[in-house]
């Protein structure tokens, strides 16, 4: 079975899931991709992130964000699904997830510069 055969589907399960939230669960929601963009940077800022291969990169930020984020969360769930996509897809992809959960646009620069080179 193919990669995006796994990813597109888990994709609409979490953009259905995501539909219909109330005000207060958009803040949280907010903070968790917001918060998933600190962890993120926090990773590819570490001197030896460039010596680091794609699979110790996810190891190292699922470490952080199991610490950090529910399993449960919006942000954890898609990039759970996502970190299978093709590289060149991982970005544009969390970055879809995150504005249909949040109902607003998002952005996390260094996830849009180094997504590619982190997943499973």
């Amino acid at each position: 079975m193919s990669r995006q055969a796994i990813i597109f589907p888990l994709l609409l399960l979490f953009f259905w899931g995501c539909s219909e939230n109330s005000n207060t669960e958009l803040v949280a929601e907010e903070n968790e991709f917001d918060q998933f963009c600190d962890i993120f940077t926090a990773l590819s800022t570490e001197p030896k992130f460039d010596t680091m291969d794609t699979a110790e990169k996810y190891a190292s930020l699922d470490k952080s964000l199991t610490e950090s984020l529910s399993s449960n969360s919006d942000a954890y769930i898609a990039w759970t699904a996502v970190s299978l996509a093709e590289p060149s897809q991982r970005y544009q992809l969390f970055k879809d997830a995150a504005v249909s959960s949040l109902k607003m646009q998002w952005d996390c620069q260094p996830l849009k510069d180094h997504a590619n080179t982190v997943g499973q």
